[in-house]
C-alpha cells in the first residue's frame, strides 16, 4: 500500500485533504507536531488512533466505497478542536 504522511499540530492535519482509490489498502503515517490528536471513520475503516508527538503511528485501512469523507479531530485537544479536519475523498 502507499504510505501517506500526515502531520497533526495545533488545529490542523497537513495535507487537510487527500485522495486515494476505492478497493486499493491505503496506509496512513501519523504524526503529531504540536499537541495529542485523534483520527476515526466508521466508513472508511479507521479505528480511533491517538496521534502524540514524537510517537508516529500507521493505520491501514480499505475504502469500500467512493466519496468525500470529512473526518474530525477524534480527541478534544482546545480551542481549535471543531475546526480540525482531514478530508479523504475516495475514487
Amino acid at each position: 500500500s502507499n504510505v501517506i504522511n500526515i502531520v497533526a499540530s495545533d488545529w490542523q492535519f497537513t495535507p487537510n485533504a487527500i485522495t486515494i482509490a476505492v478497493g486499493r489498502p491505503e496506509t496512513l503515517r501519523l504524526t503529531s507536531a504540536s499537541g495529542v490528536h485523534g483520527i476515526q471513520s466508521d466508513a472508511l475503516g479507521i479505528p480511533l488512533t491517538t496521534i502524540r508527538p514524537g510517537q508516529p503511528v500507521r493505520v491501514t485501512f480499505t475504502p469500500n466505497a467512493a466519496g468525500t469523507y470529512v473526518i474530525h479531530c477524534a480527541i478534544e485537544c482546545g480551542v481549535g478542536h471543531n475546526n480540525m479536519s482531514l478530508t479523504v475523498v475516495v475514487r
